[in-house]
This record gives C-alpha cells, sequence and structure tokens, in this order.
C-alpha cells in the first residue's frame, strides 16, 4: 500500500468493525467462561462502542453498534444445529435487534451525548427541533449558525447520570415484566421466581439455619422484589464506569475532543432527581407492576446520588494531610460493608443536591485569598 494509499484510507472503518465485533463477542464469552471472569467480560462490554464513539465519531459509535447486533445474530444463526430455516433466520435477526436495543445502541447513545459538548445533552433532537418549529410558525428568521469551535467544551456531567439512569431504568423494566407476564398474571409470574429462589438461599445458607422470625418464603419473596431494583443500580455503575474508562483511554490516544472534566468537582445530579427520587422511594412499597417501576426508578437515582456523595468526598478532602487514608479507609469499609455505606454516600449526595457543599467550600477559600 503505497503513502498516498494510507493517507486516503479512512481507520473509522475498521474501528467500527473491530469495536462492534468485540461488544458481542465480550458478551457472549461471558457464558463460556467461570463466574468472576463472564461478570468481568460482560460489564466490559459496552466499552469498544463508548471507545469508537468517543475517539472517531458518533457514525463510528453508530457503525459499532450496528456490527455488534449484526454479529448477534450471525452466532445465534450459526450456534443453532438445526438447518438454516426461515424460522432460525427470524430468531437470529430477532437475537440481533434486542442485542441492539439493549445493549449497543443504549451504549452509543450515552457515549454519543458525552462526546457532544452541549448544555443539554438529554434530548438535543427534540429540543432544536421544537425552536425551530415554533421559530418557523411565528415567521422569525432562523438565526445564523455559528461555526464550531475546534475544541469542544466539556459535557455537562450530571446530564450524562441523568440519561445512564433512564437507559437502565427502562432496559431493566421492560426485561422484568417480559419475564414476568410471559406467567398468566403478574403474582403468578412473581410466584414461580420465588420458587426458582428458595433453593439458592437454602443452599447458599448450607448447614446453617435461618432465625426463627425470619420465613424462608417471605425472604425469598424479597430477594425476587430486590433484583430489579439491584440490577438497574448495577447497570447504571457499569456504564459510567465504562465510560469513565473509555473517556480516559481516549485522552490517552490525545482523540478527545473537550478536555477531561474534574468529576470530583463537576459531578452534580440535578436538584430535580432529588424530588423524583423521594417520589419513586414512596411508590416503591406499591404493590404490582407500579411498585416494581418505581423501585426501579428509584434504584438508578439512588445510585447516582451514590457517586455525587462520593465526589464530594473526593473534593472536600482535597488540601487535607490524611486525605489518602482517608480515601482509602472510605473505599475499603465501602467494599466490606457493603451495601451500607451506599446509604452513607447517598445521603452525603442528597445534602450536596439541597445544600451546594462544593461552592460553598469554593466560596470560603475564594473570600480567604
Amino acid at each position: 500500500m503505497t503513502k498516498k494509499d494510507l493517507q486516503s484510507f479512512d481507520i473509522r472503518f475498521p474501528v467500527a468493525f473491530g469495536s462492534g465485533l468485540a461488544t458481542a463477542l465480550l458478551f457472549v464469552s461471558a457464558r463460556q467462561q467461570g463466574a468472576l471472569v463472564a461478570l468481568l467480560l460482560a460489564f466490559l462490554s459496552p466499552l469498544p462502542i463508548m471507545i469508537a464513539t468517543l475517539g472517531f465519531g458518533d457514525g463510528t459509535g453508530l457503525g459499532a453498534a450496528v456490527v455488534g447486533a449484526i454479529t448477534i445474530a450471525a452466532l445465534v444463526a450459526t450456534a443453532a444445529t438445526a438447518a438454516i430455516s426461515a424460522k432460525l433466520l427470524i430468531t437470529a435477526g430477532l437475537a440481533g435487534v434486542i442485542f441492539a436495543v439493549f445493549v449497543t445502541l443504549p451504549t452509543w447513545w450515552l457515549a454519543r451525548l458525552a462526546g457532544s459538548g452541549r448544555k443539554h445533552v438529554i434530548v438535543p433532537f427534540f429540543r432544536d427541533g421544537i425552536t425551530r418549529l415554533l421559530q418557523m410558525a411565528r415567521h422569525r428568521p432562523l438565526p445564523e449558525t455559528q461555526a464550531e469551535p475546534a475544541r469542544k467544551l466539556a459535557y455537562p456531567f450530571g446530564d450524562i447520570l441523568i440519561s445512564a439512569a433512564t437507559i437502565a431504568s427502562v432496559v431493566v423494566v421492560v426485561v422484568a415484566l417480559v419475564l414476568i407476564y410471559q406467567q398468566p398474571s403478574y403474582e403468578a409470574g412473581l410466584a414461580k421466581a420465588v420458587a426458582a429462589v428458595e433453593p439458592l438461599i437454602t443452599e447458599i445458607l448450607g448447614p446453617r439455619e435461618l432465625p426463627k422470625s425470619i420465613d424462608l418464603a417471605l425472604l425469598s419473596r424479597l430477594v425476587v422484589k430486590a433484583m430489579p431494583a439491584t440490577a438497574s443500580a448495577l447497570a447504571v455503575l457499569v456504564l459510567m464506569a465504562n465510560l469513565w474508562l473509555a473517556g480516559r483511554v481516549v485522552q490517552l490516544s490525545h482523540r478527545l475532543a473537550h478536555p477531561w472534566p474534574n468529576i470530583a468537582h463537576e459531578l452534580r445530579v440535578p436538584r430535580s432527581a432529588a424530588v423524583i427520587f423521594f417520589a419513586c422511594l414512596g411508590m416503591a412499597f406499591l404493590h404490582g407492576p407500579a411498585g416494581l417501576i418505581a423501585s426501579v426508578a428509584a434504584a438508578a437515582l439512588g445510585l447516582l446520588f451514590v457517586l455525587q456523595g462520593l465526589a464530594v468526598v473526593h473534593d472536600l478532602s482535597r488540601g487535607m494531610k490524611l486525605r489518602t487514608s482517608l480515601l482509602s479507609g472510605l473505599y475499603l469499609a465501602l467494599g466490606l460493608l457493603m451495601p451500607w455505606p451506599l446509604v452513607i454516600f447517598a445521603v452525603i449526595g442528597l445534602v450536596e443536591a439541597g445544600f451546594s457543599l462544593r461552592d460553598r467550600k469554593a466560596a470560603a477559600a475564594s473570600k480567604n485569598i
């Protein structure tokens, strides 16, 4: 290949193909490994698409998302022992569509928002479209589009968090309701899940016995009801961890379109999310699908305030002599005493939403200068 050919070669196509293939293979290979390795592979499956989107543009990331879905469809078709038929092709196509809707497209969309550099990135197309329609209806000239600066501003991390919580909540709710309503009714689906969980709890307990005040059936029912909420919080954590890691990788390659944000100071969950969180928390005690949906949303939003609480601790502890020891101790407690430290960090995050502790510290420091 000549030097001219190398210069004209568009690297985005192989990046899209390789990233989509890597995402699909990471997701599929998780079933072929041990429990811990499988979990790690599944958690890292969004990473290639996010790197492609942040480093090579929205089109490359979207191409990677499509390639990932096509790869899953091809794997499902080739893994079947039966001869190729219309039914098999429909099944494989459906598997690809499901993978795209629940994994690759949400991953791409989140990374796209992170790299957009907009002030409000949750529904930019809808917002801009409505504005233009109103201006046209009033016969006002559209504002002249200004040339985009060569270097974008950093994206608002709080809006990205809200987007991640929305994506995780919708995906978990849809999956949970589909699984439950495969049975004749909501209660029947719940009872079947409880019956499947009871032996697992018994196996985990081993020779130990539950206290007489705790009923195994009631404990199993509580575990089943907590599973969707736990899944939504975990999904938010996985998405944000992959986004952070992708941003760091792209930054090291000098392809990041905007400066890397100071997350400890700039991670700010909108205050309105606190109101929605408490409303969902109160509705989580309802029976039926309403309680399920509310608990999933509450868990996803609750994790946002946990992350904000961690950011507050990191920011307020700057300048302290024993900061490293303090943070090491906090993360050690977080690992050993899970999930109780999450409640503490969530409270800190909620207090920050109401009283802006970091801004108060910055204002006090500026007065002392």
